[in-house]
């Protein structure tokens, strides 16, 4: 059973809060806080096959590709205008992480940008390619020795609280991006999110393995040889990394423990969310009866 934190490698793990999910073979699973750091994972954690087959009925289901007129990726672009624009120049070489249909190539290809991609889903990919980008790989594990120091900028938005292993996708960032480039890794705000559709059932959801504070994010931004240059955090957090001069790994254990926050924060909302929470859970149970 793998019960480490995907942060600060802690066993001192301790069971927070049952999310449940029609996408999850046995309706619910585990949450579990760290209690040197206050990073939220799920316990026990997926195996690689189980993330992989989850990910694809989630997302598969829940996205439709080429959707480009929708009012959901106009906004996401203008958002990813506000924080890329002030690092963006004419010319640059693109890598975006976790790509999905690759909305983000219209913001970049204003700017002239030559934009790459790393994409699992097969879907995905081919939208990434027939929309003028290249694909370079499938996932993190291949070999990208030939783009060492290739980048001038690396997009990870909304994939690292995905990962089985979050702290490898930022080490192969600091591999790939070049010494003057920028990495910016967006996520949700494991300290300051909304509950419109359930906290347990929406919020708490089997494609997230991780739910990162800022310093939580930092930190394993360190552990990969990555140094915050700015960062902001709302409903959403976002951190701009630079490489560190000798590329090198820093202490993990080290940075604030919010583990008492944390408790009290998810305490809270199990609370207020209650009733939404359990009416939810019911229909969810109901369906799987039915079948």
């Amino acid at each position: 059973m793998n019960d480490r934190c995907l942060v600060c490698d802690s066993t001192d793990l301790e069971k927070l809060v049952r999310m449940f999910s029609k996408f999850l073979p046995r309706i619910w699973r585990w949450t579990a806080v760290c209690r040197q750091c206050g990073h939220v994972q799920l316990f026990p954690l997926f195996t690689e096959d189980e993330v992989e087959t989850i990910n694809e009925k989630f997302f598969l289901g829940k996205y439709v590709v080429g959707d480009n007129l929708s009012a959901n990726k106009a906004r996401k672009l203008e958002k990813l205008g506000s924080h890329l624009d002030k690092f963006i120049k004419n010319g640059m070489n693109v890598l975006d992480i976790g790509s999905g249909e690759a909305w983000a190539l219209d913001y970049f290809s204003q700017h002239s940008s030559n934009y790459f991609a790393i994409e699992s889903i097969d879907k995905f990919r081919e939208y990434v390619k027939s929309s003028g980008g290249k694909v370079i790989g499938r996932d993190i594990d291949g070999d990208y020795s030939e783009y060492t120091d290739f980048f001038d900028i690396i997009v990870i938005r909304h994939l690292i609280e995905h990962l089985l292993n979050p702290i490898q996708v930022l080490k192969l960032a600091s591999q790939l991006v070049k010494s003057s480039g920028t990495v910016f890794v967006a996520c949700p705000n494991a300290s300051h999110f909304s509950t419109k559709g359930g906290f347990r059932t929406s919020f708490l959801r089997p494609v997230h393995i991780s739910y990162f504070s800022l310093d939580n994010l930092v930190r394993v931004g360190k552990s990969a040889g990555l140094e915050c240059i700015s960062s902001s955090a709302n409903g959403e957090l976002n951190c701009f990394f630079r490489c560190r001069d000798e590329k090198k790994g820093s202490d993990h254990r080290s940075g604030l423990n919010h583990y008492y926050e944390v408790k009290k924060l998810y305490n809270k909302m199990l609370r207020e969310n209650l009733f939404q929470d359990l009416v939810k859970i019911s229909k969810i149970y109901l369906r799987r009866i039915i079948k």
